[in-house]
């Protein structure tokens, strides 16, 4: 599915925080600083000098001749107009460093303002993004996610967690209406009504939103850690959802139902599947280092072939199929992982599964501790 329109990412230089003046506060601190050490220094010259007389003759012109014999010779309204000079030139001194701390004010007081200003733009941006989620229109869904989508990546520090909070939201209000099993049962029989042929796109593409954002913002481990948060989809209906290379890490789905779904080289390290339902689904080549999967049910038609880091197993697994979960070593290459898989666990018939498939990235999300 193609992008709709992202919203116009190009904001009024007015609300920018950048001054109308190309003289920044930085500079005019700077200057006051170094306009005030000059100053300094012309007064300490003045007061270390204990020999200073305020006579015609001491400030007149003073020369040698050839017998070491000095004459003095002076001009009183060249000494008054020297005077004067210099009396102005610490009035301009002055001036300019008064002109400096007020201008350093200024900036500072327009940079808080403009800081105002786009706080504002970013809720105005956020609240209409919100809002587009509430509507009847596909398309109009589709364009708030794409909204809120580059409007955390624009500026995360401002609106990362609101922007996955809603998304999450989102999805969990729209699937928590109806969780019982198309077939009413935990088992493997084939379901009586035929599945819906595929995810609800505006959900599937709220989810997508919710990954790409955790791998683009590079700080997205600590702004998680630093705001206590995760990923929490529980008790919802994800029946049919294409989950393929998406990051869920330390992401909670307990009671989730993920029947008929396709999970292909995604990142479950950490989550909580506690009684989630795979029925029917294909998960392939997806890493469950330390997922807790107590509970969790499976028929005959699921397809699991996952895998783990040795040193991050994962929790609450039947024997049968912790059996059958190949383990990586942490600083192992995709490749030689998979053909060391194929040799050790051929009962996981990794070999039909994960040739056909292209490589996962080595670039891991980090584990939040």
């Amino acid at each position: 599915m193609r992008d709709a329109p992202s919203p116009d990412r190009a904001r009024d230089k007015t609300l920018t925080g950048k001054p109308d003046s190309d003289f920044s506060a930085r500079d005019a601190l700077v200057a006051g600083i170094f306009l005030g050490c000059i100053g300094l220094g012309l007064m300490a010259l003045i007061v270390a000098n204990q020999n200073v007389e305020w006579t015609w003759q001491y400030w007149g012109e003073h020369t040698v001749n050839q017998d070491g014999i000095t004459a003095t010779r002076f001009d009183r309204s060249a000494i008054s107009r020297n005077f004067f000079l210099g009396f102005l030139a610490v009035v301009g001194l002055g001036l300019a460093i008064w002109r400096s701390w007020l201008s350093y004010l200024q900036t500072r007081t327009g940079l808080r303002q403009a800081a105002t200003a786009e706080r504002g733009l970013i809720i105005d941006r956020y609240q209409k993004g919100a809002l587009m989620l509430e509507s009847e229109e596909l398309t109009v869904r589709l364009a708030g996610v794409y909204a809120l989508r580059d409007l955390a990546l624009s500026d995360p520090d401002e609106t990362y967690i609101l922007v996955l909070d809603v998304l999450t939201g989102f999805v969990r209000e729209r699937t928590q209406k109806d969780i019982i099993r198309e077939d009413g049962i935990l088992s493997d029989a084939t379901p009586k009504a035929p599945p819906k042929a595929r995810f609800a796109p505006d959900l599937q593409e709220a989810i997508d939103a919710v990954s790409h954002i955790r791998n683009k913002v590079s700080d997205a481990i600590l702004i998680e850690r630093e705001a206590q948060w995760s990923l929490r989809i529980i008790n919802s209906n994800l029946r049919h959802i294409n989950l393929s290379y998406k990051n869920l890490t330390n992401g909670v789905f307990a009671g989730s139902i993920f029947d008929k779904a396709f999970i292909l080289c995604a990142d479950f390290s950490n989550c909580r599947l506690v009684n989630a339902s795979f029925w029917g689904a294909t998960v392939i080549a997806t890493d469950i280092s330390g997922a807790n999967l107590k509970d969790v049910t499976m028929s005959a038609h699921t397809t699991f072939k996952v895998w783990a880091y040795e040193d991050n197993l994962p929790q609450d697994v039947p024997e049968e199929l912790r059996k059958a979960i190949p383990l990586r070593h942490r600083s192992e290459p995709w490749g030689d992982f998979v053909n060391r898989a194929i040799k050790e666990w051929p009962d996981a018939n990794w070999e039909t599964y994960l040739k056909s498939f292209p490589p996962i990235s080595d670039k891991k999300f980090q584990k939040i501790e």
